[in-house]
């Protein structure tokens, strides 16, 4: 069969010819501005035969940009003043050379067909995807590319009662692929310009994979804190393990500020992570030997002010590389450069214990005054800043879950690391769920958050709930994997001392504590729409964080491990299942039906 050709160029009202006689300019004639709010009642199945007729006909053109150009001229003109939502949608199809001109004609028709229909969009949306299907499957060269959204405005798709799939988004992995750079210009990647939020890319980011590898070595490395707060548990020991806990989150939250601001993924910045990882393994190692050896103090101190300077050096460069962070970027080098003359005094060996706890302490809060007024809205309301720092939210609330989440893996990784509940079924396998168990509610509340329909995130609320909420993760990091540690020991012991008792007591109170002070931090929206309201719903993890730390005082005569570790177990099902049940509507039930579970017969 010979293909026809449209006959576009000698008028454009031949168009007319392919379709039933006087159907177009009878529709023109009767309203040709008629907008949908006009109740215009139109023959729908004038467009389908239009969609039909470019699929059957297999229009071949010989110069496309010719026939086209000419046949949008008449055609948009006409529908951008009558449904300017589906005119850019129609103008894209119509010069999108990679599709034959029947499927052009195919989609436009469906587009308008179903802006005027709005009655019939459910019904077309298969034959949509039929086209879309068919324009693929038609000629593999021909397949359809997302356009570039740097170049190609998007096209609104509200036209569509089923929108089409969104491109795949870029993996971390293409983007080394397709990078042309070994070293790249720090970049900043989202800052406020006179108040008003910009970005470098309206990407979203997640987690990169080495982000994710440094919380794995962090972890790793404060648990190994913790089981040394286990094998001596005692208030020394406790002091210790939080003056030797903090510094290493100070590093950690340094390279994750860097990452949020700065992340480019080039050669140099993954040799910054490398290299300070080496230097948190070699702090890591000496950490536990402060308080008796002076030679893995200085070994410590010297790693931690290492790797300062080079979070310093990050920031001083950083800032002749992009101006936007430019000032606060200097300002925080500046305070890490002073703030390494504190650390001094611990090298010396004539400074007694108590005054090098005393110069450990007032660096620790050093690190965190200096980082809210650097970071804070002060220094920008001060120094009048034109160009000032951001941070990219959702990023920085994946990283903080993944690193929550990687904190509750070590509570798994002891129940089972030499085989602590071995053999059969027994009282250290009893234990070793019930840590399990634990472990699983305590994340399910971190992810439920404060449990409400619609609020607003503490990083999003203001500057206080933000900085409120970066700080409290570093107890609550450090109290979970305390308490986590003494359950997940418990397993191969028969019993448990008056301090593994209070540790683990403590360390899931005062966990449970930070997790209240964090739902709290949010601000609720709903409309009384919940079983209960947000103050009692959550309330109870406040109540059963004073019942964790006061446990302990029962007598251990009366109160063995198996019954001490049930008796939490059950406090923090409870708070789960209390907050669960709470957070439900008020309409709602207990089973969906299943109805829809087969398909309708004919």
């Amino acid at each position: 069969m010979q293909k026809q050709c449209l006959p576009f160029r000698t008028e454009s009202k031949q168009l007319v010819t392919l379709l039933p006689k006087g159907t177009f300019e009878q529709r023109q004639r009767e309203n040709p501005l008629a907008s949908l709010d006009d109740g215009l009642d139109l023959d729908f199945r004038f467009y389908v035969q239009w969609a039909s007729l470019g699929l059957e006909l297999e229009l071949e053109v010989c110069e496309p940009s010719t026939d086209l150009q000419c046949w949008a001229n008449f055609f948009l003109p006409f529908f951008v003043q009558t449904f300017p939502e589906s005119s850019q949608f129609l103008f894209l199809i119509l010069r999108d050379k990679r599709k034959r001109t029947c499927h052009r004609l195919a989609l436009a028709g469906l587009s308008v067909g179903i802006c005027w229909c709005p009655n019939a969009r459910e019904g077309i949306s298969d034959q949509s995807i039929y086209l879309r299907n068919n324009m693929s499957n038609s000629n593999p060269e021909l397949e359809e590319k997302p356009p570039s959204p740097s170049t190609t405005p998007a096209a609104p798709l509200s036209s569509f009662s089923s929108s089409p799939p969104d491109p795949r988004p870029a993996s971390e992995e293409d983007n080394v692929v397709a990078s042309r750079y070994l070293i790249k210009r720090p970049k900043a990647l989202q800052w406020f310009h006179n108040g008003t939020l910009e970005r470098e890319s309206e990407e979203e980011r997640q987690a990169g994979r080495f982000e994710l590898f440094l919380d794995l070595l962090y972890v790793a490395l404060v648990a190994n804190f913790a089981e040394d707060l286990a094998e001596h548990p005692s208030g020394a020991g406790l002091v210790k393990y939080l003056l030797i806990f903090a510094p290493a989150w100070h590093i950690w939250s340094d390279l994750r500020e860097i990452m949020n601001s700065y992340y480019n993924d080039d050669l140099v910045q993954r040799g910054v992570i490398l290299w300070v990882m080496a230097l948190m393994v070699l702090y890591g190692n000496n950490a536990r030997l402060v308080a008796e050896d002076i030679g893995a103090m200085r070994t410590v101190v010297g790693a931690f002010m290492t790797a300062r300077l080079t979070v310093a050096g990050v920031y001083l460069i950083s800032s002749f590389a992009s101006f936007q962070h430019r000032t606060q970027a200097r300002v925080m080098a500046g305070f890490i450069f002073v703030g390494l003359l504190i650390w001094i005094p611990l090298y010396f060996e004539s400074v007694s214990l108590r005054a090098k706890i005393a110069v450990a302490v007032v660096g620790i809060v050093y690190h965190e005054v200096t980082w809210v007024i650097t970071f804070g809205t002060w220094i920008k309301r001060h120094l009048k800043l034109e160009y000032s720092t951001a941070v990219d939210i959702n990023h920085e609330i994946d990283r903080l879950a993944a690193f929550y989440i990687i904190v509750l893996g070590e509570y798994l990784y002891s129940i089972v690391v030499g085989d602590p509940a071995a053999i059969g079924l027994n009282m250290g396998l009893l234990k070793a769920v019930w840590t399990l168990i634990i472990a699983f509610c305590l994340n399910w509340l971190y992810v439920n958050g404060d449990g409400s329909l619609n609020s607003v995130h503490p990083i999003r609320r203001s500057v206080t709930t933000a900085f409120t909420f970066f700080t409290l993760h570093m107890p609550l990091a450090a109290s979970l994997l305390v308490g986590g540690h003494i359950c997940a020991v418990s397993a191969g012991q028969e019993d448990l001392d008056s301090g593994e008792r209070w540790l683990m007591g403590g360390g899931l109170g005062v966990g449970m504590l930070c997790l209240w002070i964090l739902a709290m931090l949010f601000h609720v929206q709903d409309s009384c729409e919940l079983i209960m309201p947000k103050t009692p719903r959550v309330g109870m993890r406040l109540v059963v964080a004073i019942i964790l730390v006061l446990l302990p005082l029962v007598d251990e005569e009366r109160f063995d491990a198996v019954q001490l570790l049930s008796t939490v177990m059950g406090l923090i099902v409870f708070v789960t299942v209390w907050e669960t049940v709470g957070g439900l509507r008020k309409d709602s039930k207990v089973y969906e039906k299943w109805e829809a579970g087969n398909p309708l017969s004919d």
